[in-house]
C-alpha cells in the first residue's frame, strides 16, 4: 500500500494515527500538483495552461512542497477515517514535526484526533417509569373560556367611583432614592393593571380605593437584579398621581361571541374543542416528562469517555447562552462580580451539566444507529411545517434559509431525537403514580 496507518486509542475517546506515505505516493502528489499549476499558470512564451511540466517544475518546484504536504495529509487522514470507521469530532491535529520532502523522499507523520465515542447502551426495553397524569374537567374549560373572553375585553375609561381589584390605573410617577428623584425612572401615562401579578405588590394595596386626581406614595425595595445596577437592592419611594381610571368590558360568552372568534357556531361546540385541546396538551406534557425521566435514567447508566473537544464545545455553548440572557438586561461583567463569579469559575460550574448533555447526545446517536432510525423527506417536511407555524413563514422559505445557513443537519438531528424518544417511551413500562388536576400542571 502506498499509504499505511497504525491506530492506537488514547484517553477521552482520542486516537493517535501513525501514517507513512511511500515515495510512490509522494511522487504522484508532486505530479498532480505540477499539473494543477500548469493548467492555470501564465508563463511568458507559452499560452495559458500550455507550459511543459519541466518548465513548471523549474519555476515552482521549490515552493510547492508545502501544498503537496497539505494534500497528502488530507488524503491520508480521510483514508484513515474510512479504514478504521472513525467519526472525527473537530479537526485532526498533527503532533509530530513535518519533515522536508522532495520527489525522491517518503513522508511520515503522526496525528491525533477526537472521535465520536462508542458507548454501551443500557437496556431500555421494559424500563420502569412512574408518571403523573393530569385530569381535565369542566371547571378547567370554564377557566379557559373566561381567559379567552378577558383577552378580548375592551378597555374603557372609568369616570366615577374608585379603583377596584380588576381595574387599571393610568399614573404619572417619580422614583426617589435617598430623597433625590431618579430621572430615568420617571414615568408619565404608565398603565398599571391591578389584576395582574404585580412587579411591586404594594402598588395594588395603595392604589385600590383611590380615584382620579389622588396622589399616592409607595415605599419599595428594588430587586437585587434591578436593571439599574446602582439602585439594585436599595430602598426607594414611588410618588405619583392617578391620571385616570380604566375598567375592562368583558364580552359575554355566548354563541354570537364564539362565532365571531372561531369557525364553530355554538358555545357547546367550542367547549368540546377546548376540552380536546387541553387533553391533548396534558398528554404532551405527560409524555415530555416521561421521556425526560427515561433519558435521564439511561444517561446515568451510560459510561463512556467523552472527547474533551465535545465537552469544551458544550460548555462554551452553555456559557454563551447564559451570557446572552444576562446581557439582554444587565451588564454581564457587573452581574458576574455581584455573584462572586468569574468566566472561568462559571465554565467550571457548567462542566457537570455539559458532560451529562454530551453523554445524552452520544446515547441518542447510538440508539438511533442500533434501531436503524431513518429520516424521510416527509419527516423533514413535517418538522419544517412546525417551524413555519411558529415563525409565521412558509415551509420552502424556511428550507431555503436552513440550507443557506447550513442548518438542515440540525433539523435532521432534532427529528432523529424525537423518533428516539418516541421509541424509548413505547419500550418503557410506564405506570401512573398519581393523578393531578389540570390547573396544577407545571410545564
Amino acid at each position: 500500500m502506498s499509504i499505511t496507518t497504525e491506530m492506537s486509542r488514547l484517553a477521552k475517546s482520542r486516537v493517535k494515527l501513525d501514517i507513512a506515505v511511500n515515495n510512490e505516493e509522494v511522487r504522484r502528489a508532486f505530479d498532480k500538483t505540477y499539473h494543477d499549476i500548469a493548467a492555470k499558470a501564465h508563463i511568458k512564451g507559452f499560452r495559458p495552461g500550455k507550459a511543459p511540466i519541466g518548465v513548471i517544475r523549474m519555476k515552482y518546484g521549490a515552493g510547492i512542497a508545502r501544498e503537496v504536504i497539505e494534500n497528502l495529509v488530507e488524503d491520508a487522514y480521510r483514508k484513515a477515517m474510512e479504514q478504521y470507521d472513525l467519526h472525527p469530532v473537530g479537526k485532526g491535529e498533527i503532533t509530530s514535526e513535518i519533515p522536508q520532502i522532495s520527489e525522491e523522499s517518503s513522508f511520515s507523520f503522526t496525528m491525533e484526533v477526537d472521535v465520536f465515542p462508542q458507548c454501551p447502551i443500557p437496556e431500555y426495553a421494559g424500563l420502569a417509569v412512574g408518571t403523573e397524569r393530569y385530569e381535565v374537567g369542566e371547571s378547567d374549560v370554564d377557566a379557559e373560556l373566561a381567559r379567552i373572553a378577558e383577552s378580548r375585553a375592551e378597555i374603557e375609561d372609568k369616570a366615577k367611583g374608585v379603583l377596584e381589584a380588576e381595574d387599571l390605573a393610568v399614573v404619572d410617577y417619580e422614583v426617589f432614592s435617598e430623597g433625590a428623584s431618579v430621572e430615568n425612572l420617571k414615568r408619565e401615562g404608565y398603565s398599571y393593571d391591578l389584576k395582574k401579578p404585580p412587579f411591586y405588590p404594594m402598588f395594588q394595596d395603595v392604589l385600590r380605593g383611590k380615584t382620579t386626581g389622588e396622589s399616592f406614595e409607595v415605599p419599595a425595595t428594588l430587586p437585587e437584579q434591578f436593571f439599574v445596577s446602582d439602585l439594585a437592592g436599595k430602598d426607594v419611594v414611588f410618588k405619583g398621581q392617578i391620571v385616570k381610571m380604566q375598567k375592562r368590558n368583558i364580552p359575554a360568552i355566548n354563541d354570537e361571541f364564539v362565532a365571531g372568534i372561531t369557525d364553530v357556531k355554538t358555545v357547546a361546540e367550542f367547549r368540546t374543542r377546548i376540552l380536546e385541546d387541553m387533553k391533548g396538551h396534558a398528554k404532551n406534557v405527560e409524555s415530555t416528562k416521561v421521556r425526560k425521566k427515561i433519558l435521564d435514567m439511561l444517561v446515568d447508566k451510560t459510561e463512556c469517555e467523552i472527547p474533551q473537544s465535545m465537552l469544551d464545545a458544550q460548555i462554551a455553548s452553555m456559557y454563551e447562552e447564559f451570557r446572552r440572557q444576562i446581557s439582554a438586561r444587565f451588564d454581564f461583567e457587573e452581574e458576574l462580580a455581584k455573584m462572586g463569579k468569574t468566566p472561568e469559575s462559571l465554565r467550571e460550574e457548567f462542566a457537570g451539566d455539559a458532560e451529562k448533555s454530551v453523554r445524552s447526545q452520544v446515547l441518542m446517536r447510538e440508539i438511533a444507529e442500533k434501531e436503524k432510525i431513518e429520516v424521510s423527506e416527509e419527516d423533514i417536511n413535517e418538522a419544517l411545517d412546525g417551524y413555519a407555524r411558529y415563525y409565521g413563514a412558509d415551509r420552502e422559505t424556511l428550507r431555503a434559509y436552513f440550507e443557506k445557513n447550513d442548518e438542515m443537519s440540525g433539523v435532521v438531528s432534532r427529528v432523529v431525537r424525537r423518533k428516539v424518544l418516541e421509541l424509548l417511551e413505547k419500550a418503557a413500562n410506564i405506570t401512573v403514580e398519581k393523578t393531578l388536576p389540570f390547573a396544577e400542571m407545571k410545564e
